[in-house]
């Protein structure tokens, strides 16, 4: 569902921009640029995912003047904007889990003379 929904996101971007895609173009190109995405190891793919998903718009007909800035703005709201919100959350809600890996590591290290 979580896949649908994001593919959903992509085609919204596009409709942003004036021009209308087919679903199904989006979400193979979303696909295979999401598990491309995987190979680097890079986190969200950087690089390799904005790559495969401008060049596979283009290869479907949509001209580069409009797949890069789709593309730039969708991987802002998928990635960018999560990020973000994560770290501006992190020292709130975050502080428990961070002393408990560093109680973790302290008790480890006690262990391990």
């Amino acid at each position: 569902m979580i896949w649908v929904l994001e593919i959903l996101r992509v085609y919204i971007v596009f409709l942003a921009f004036g021009a209308t895609l087919n679903v199904i173009v989006i979400g193979e190109v979303f696909i295979i640029a999401s598990l491309v995405g995987m190979i680097p190891l890079l986190p969200g793919g950087l690089g390799a995912v904005d790559g495969v998903m401008v060049g596979f718009y283009s290869k479907a007909g949509i001209s580069l003047s409009l797949a890069a800035p789709v593309t730039l703005i969708e991987r802002l709201i998928s990635f960018w904007m999560a990020t973000i919100i994560g770290l501006v959350i992190l020292p709130h809600y975050g502080s428990s889990v961070l002393e408990k890996i560093s109680v973790g590591t302290s008790a480890e290290s006690m262990d391990n003379p």
